[in-house]
C-alpha cells in the first residue's frame, strides 16, 4: 500500500481530534468505575461487649450521651480534611485508567487502600477529647480511639457500582 504523499514528497497524515466537554472531568463521568466505601465489618468486636466493629465505630464517631461517651469524629474529619488530596490522587489514577495503563479493579483498589490509610492514621492520631481518668487506668493509655488496635486494623474498603 502506498503512503500518502504531499506535493513535496513528505508524508501527510490526518489526525482526527474529538473534543469532550468537561475535559478530564467529562471523561471521568463516562468511565464510572464505581464507588469506594471505607467501612468496618459487621462482625463481633473482641472488646465490644456483644457489639460489632461497625457498631463500636459508630459509637466512637458519633458518641453515646447515655453512656457518657463523647463524639470523636475521626472518620469524618480525616476524609473531609484530606478530600483535596484524595481527589488529586483519584485524578492521577483516572488519567492512567483513561490511557489504559490501569484496570478498573486496580483503580478501585488503589483508592480504597489510600482512603483506608487516611482513616487508620486519623484513628491512631486522634486525641480529643481525652479519655476519662478511669478509662486511662483501665486501658493504660490516653489514646481515645485505640485500645487493642483491633478496630483500626479492621478498617477496610469495598467497591460498589453506582446506584447499588
Amino acid at each position: 500500500m502506498a503512503r500518502p504523499r504531499s506535493k513535496q514528497g513528505l508524508v501527510r497524515t490526518t489526525v482526527k481530534r474529538r473534543v469532550i466537554r468537561g475535559g478530564l472531568q467529562g471523561m471521568v463521568g463516562r468511565i464510572d468505575p464505581g464507588n469506594v466505601l471505607v467501612e468496618l465489618p459487621q462482625v463481633p468486636h473482641p472488646n465490644g461487649k456483644g457489639l460489632t466493629f461497625a457498631e463500636v465505630g459508630f459509637i466512637n464517631e458519633f458518641g453515646s450521651p447515655e453512656k457518657n461517651i463523647p463524639e470523636r469524629p475521626a472518620w469524618r474529619t480525616a476524609l473531609n480534611l484530606h478530600r483535596h488530596v484524595i481527589r488529586k490522587f483519584e485524578m492521577g489514577l483516572y488519567k492512567k485508567l483513561l490511557w489504559g495503563d490501569l484496570k478498573k479493579a486496580a483503580f478501585l483498589e488503589k483508592i480504597g487502600r489510600f482512603m483506608v490509610q487516611i482513616v487508620r492514621t486519623s484513628i491512631l492520631e486522634w486525641n480529643t477529647p481525652p479519655n476519662a481518668e478511669s478509662t486511662i487506668k483501665k486501658k493504660g493509655s490516653n489514646n481515645p480511639l485505640i485500645d487493642t488496635k483491633a478496630t483500626m486494623a479492621a478498617v477496610t474498603w469495598t467497591s460498589k457500582k453506582r446506584g447499588t
